[in-house]
């Protein structure tokens, strides 16, 4: 990247300003990872995020409650900011228009020992768009010189901490819903930014189907709109099955997080989604088990927008499996098996709609040790599963 020169000798104290101008959780994921990277890069000692937009700021604030790597989340507008506080003053975000620049510029008032740039999120989104134009937006600093491979190699390798009483809230929550140490629970993720992202119905029966013929299995949801989705499943698998489904409703980001990490989940499956890439980071930032096992970590993804699964998942402990066609019939592929150019990558992508419930089952039991003296319990992922 040009632009900017790399900060000698490291930072005392930094801000970095984050502003997306729209509410993407797993972007926001992203941007702390991006974060916690640069933070390592350009030795800073000292880490304040300023997330502008208070959506935003929310969900950030939530996701690094307990980060130790970050010492503030703030929402102050660029007016209110102490810029001469800092060493240095980092803006996270894109912008295409000078008026937002000028604007920008005009209300920050940095120090003469204060350090601005500006560091476009997602660059490599950028140029799969953009091409080469993307240099031309108007940033309001010079651009920040960081070598390629410090950012890519954040992709999907988040980190999401918990602290002790959110761990022991989720055991005792998910004891009162009926799911008791010794069973065996799967958190099913079933929303997504873009339905086109989703299982197709009659395939999410199949496989909850399957999942529950297993007498010790429980299923977990999220119905966090309360908009008539656990009607919907009563009246896809009967009352009986429905009984062993359990749905968290109302109990806020940092505690729906705090489940995914509980010791009775044993798989976590879902879409290319923000909520999958926290799942990653909890069980990633999460002790080892004493157990000498993790839950298995499956996302599944297929033609969306010209995506490049690698540049979401290649660092994550999740596996990304992504839906090709084939003759017989759409399948799913593992990332590593996949190619990483994305003109080839994209070659015969199928969207998620189009798989069959058997095509998931055949790919979730590739990955599950099925042990009769355990009862099944799902295993963790190779952790070089993404060929990192």
């Amino acid at each position: 990247m040009t632009g900017g020169k790399l900060i000698p000798g490291g930072v005392g104290r930094a801000i970095v300003i984050v502003e997306f101008g729209h509410t993407r959780l797993g972007d926001i994921v992203q941007a702390i990872t991006d974060l916690r990277y640069l933070r390592e890069h350009l030795r800073i000692e000292s880490l304040t995020v300023n997330v502008i937009d208070p959506t935003e700021f929310r969900l950030a604030a939530e996701l690094v409650a307990a980060d130790p790597l970050i010492g503030e989340c703030l929402n102050l507008p660029y007016s209110r900011i102490r810029y001469r506080d800092y060493q240095l003053v980092l803006h996270y975000t894109v912008f295409k228009h000078c008026a937002v620049k000028d604007a920008l510029r005009l209300e920050c008032a940095p120090g003469d020992d204060t350090a601005c740039y500006s560091l476009p999120a997602m660059r490599w989104d950028l140029e799969r768009v953009h091409g080469e134009s993307w240099q031309e937006f108007a940033y309001p600093f010079p651009l920040l010189a960081v070598p390629a491979g410090v950012l890519m190699d954040s992709r999907g390798n988040h980190r999401i901490y918990q602290r002790e009483d959110e761990r022991a809230w989720a055991v005792g929550w998910l004891e009162q819903a009926g799911v008791a140490r010794e069973d065996r629970l799967v958190v099913l993720i079933d929303e997504a930014s873009d339905t086109d992202k989703l299982l197709s119905r009659n395939c999410t029966r199949g496989v909850l189907e399957h999942f529950l013929r297993n007498e010790r299995v429980k299923i977990l949801l999220y119905d966090l709109r309360e908009d008539g989705k656990q009607e919907a499943y009563r009246e896809m698998l009967g009352a009986e099955s429905f009984a062993r489904l359990v749905f968290s409703t109302r109990n806020g980001l940092r505690r729906d997080l705090a489940l995914l990490g509980a010791p009775q989940v044993r798989m976590i499956l879902g879409p290319d989604t923000g909520i999958m890439h926290c799942a990653a980071g909890i069980h990633a930032a999460l002790p080892a088990p004493a157990a000498g096992w993790a839950p298995l970590l499956l996302v599944y993804a297929g033609r969306w927008l010209g995506f490049n699964m690698w540049d979401f998942w290649s660092g994550s402990n999740a596996q990304c499996l992504v839906a090709y066609a084939k003759d017989s019939g759409p399948f799913l592929r593992p990332l590593r098996e996949c190619p990483r150019r994305t003109e080839d990558f994209v070659r015969g992508l199928c969207s998620v709609g189009e798989l069959t419930a058997a095509a998931v089952i055949e790919s979730i039991e590739a990955r599950t040790k099925y042990d009769r003296r355990r009862e099944w319990q799902g295993v963790g992922p190779d952790p070089g599963s993404q060929d990192r």
